[in-house]
C-alpha cells in the first residue's frame, strides 16, 4: 500500500495492462468501509471537541435531518457509503472517459479508466483515518492520483486527461447538489 500511495506513477504504469476489475472494486469497497468508520468514529466520539464532521456531505445531512434516530442513520451509511460511491464512481469513470475520447486522449477502454479510478478514489478513503484533516488530504491527494492513474492507463498526456477529470467532478457536483436540492423541496413541500 505505501508504494502505491507514494509512488502512484510506478502503480498505474505496471496495472496498466492489468484487465481484472474484481480486485479494484475489491479493494474499493474494503477501504471505502474502513475510512468511512474511522471518520464516523472521529464523528461520533468528538475526539478533537468539535461536532463538525469528517466528511461534508449534503446528502448526508439531509438524511440524518431527517431520521428519527440519527445515530442509527449514521452507521447505516457507514455501511452503505461504499457501494454508493461505487455507483458514482462508475458514473464519474464513463463521463471521464467520455470526456477524455473528446479532448482525444483515450487510448484505453472504459473498463481501465473505472479501475484507474476506483484505485485512485481509494486514497482518499486510506487518508480518512487521520482526524479531521483526513479528508481534505485524501480529496488533495485523490485528484493527483486520478490525474497520474488516468494518464497512464491511457498512455495520455496529463494535459488532456485535466479538462476531463476536473470537467467530470463539475458535472457529477452539480448533478449531485441538483439531486439534494430535489429531494429537499420533495421533503418540504
Amino acid at each position: 500500500m505505501k508504494g502505491t500511495l507514494l509512488r502512484p506513477r510506478e502503480f498505474f504504469r505496471a496495472e496498466s495492462g492489468a484487465s481484472d476489475l474484481r480486485s479494484a472494486v475489491l479493494w474499493f469497497l474494503a477501504c471505502g468501509w474502513l475510512g468511512g468508520a474511522f471518520a464516523y468514529l472521529y464523528e461520533v466520539s468528538d475526539v478533537l471537541g468539535s461536532s463538525t464532521p469528517a466528511i461534508p456531505d449534503p446528502l448526508h445531512d439531509m438524511i440524518l435531518a431527517s431520521a428519527r434516530n440519527p445515530d442509527r442513520a449514521r452507521a447505516l451509511l457507514v455501511g452503505l457509503d461504499p457501494l454508493l460511491l461505487l455507483v458514482q464512481s462508475v458514473l464519474y469513470a464513463l463521463v471521464v472517459h467520455g470526456l477524455l475520447r473528446f479532448f482525444g486522449g483515450a487510448t484505453a477502454t472504459a473498463r481501465a479508466t473505472l479501475r484507474a479510478l476506483l484505485y485512485a478514489q481509494t486514497s482518499a478513503f486510506v487518508l480518512l483515518v487521520v482526524p479531521k484533516v483526513g479528508f481534505v488530504l485524501g480529496m488533495i491527494w485523490s485528484f493527483v492520483f486520478t490525474i497520474v492513474g488516468v494518464a497512464e492507463t491511457h498512455r495520455a498526456h496529463p494535459g488532456r486527461v485535466v479538462p476531463a477529470v476536473v470537467g467530470a467532478q463539475c458535472a457529477l457536483g452539480a448533478a449531485i447538489f441538483a439531486l439534494v436540492g430535489l429531494l429537499g423541496r420533495a421533503g418540504t413541500g
